[in-house]
């Protein structure tokens, strides 16, 4: 609510990650990274996979897989996230997994797509263009469910209230 992701992600990616810290989830090492990539020579969804990768982690990099996989046959999908980034302007996705000890943990990468020319299905297509640069924000966080169960009162209540606006935005446009 501080900031527009399209006008700073680095300081909207700080706010979104303090939110979830408040929800119960904690950064790994209280640390977000930043790491810039130029001459995207392939598509953003192998450069995922690469960047979870070489994770310390390797399962992170099967969760993105998995991510990426689920998402690819799904057209509508696809079509909301080129409308909802902009074409790649700006965008996350979050691969989740659980530890070994059963805590649920994220990566959130927070990307930006900097191209001069906009294309639906960005996420799968082939960049050939040597100006094409990819921003990734990265942050991982751990779900401490002790905190989490404490605010689910607070978090049904907002859903609530974020369904019912949207209800009644819809009445609105109807009536």
């Amino acid at each position: 609510m501080l900031c527009s992701r399209f006008t700073d992600s680095t300081k909207w990616l700080h706010e979104y990650v303090v939110t979830l810290d408040f929800f119960g989830w904690s950064v790994f090492e209280d640390a977000i990274t930043t790491r810039t990539r130029h001459a995207l020579s392939t598509n953003v969804a192998e450069f995922l996979v690469q960047s979870a990768q070489r994770m310390q982690d390797t399962r992170q990099g099967n969760a993105m897989i998995d991510t990426l996989d689920a998402l690819k046959p799904q057209k509508p999908a696809l079509y909301s996230l080129d409308e909802e980034s902009l074409m790649g302007q700006r965008f996350q996705v979050i691969p989740a997994r659980y530890d070994s000890k059963g805590f649920l943990e994220v990566a959130v990468f927070n990307l930006e797509l900097v191209t001069r020319t906009r294309k639906s299905n960005f996420l799968f297509l082939d960049w050939e263009d040597p100006a094409t640069t990819i921003i990734q924000h990265r942050a991982f966080l751990k779900l401490d469910k002790r905190i989490f169960e404490s605010r689910r009162a607070l978090i049904e209540k907002k859903r609530h209230e974020i369904a019912m606006q949207r209800f009644d935005l819809r009445k609105e446009q109807m009536g």
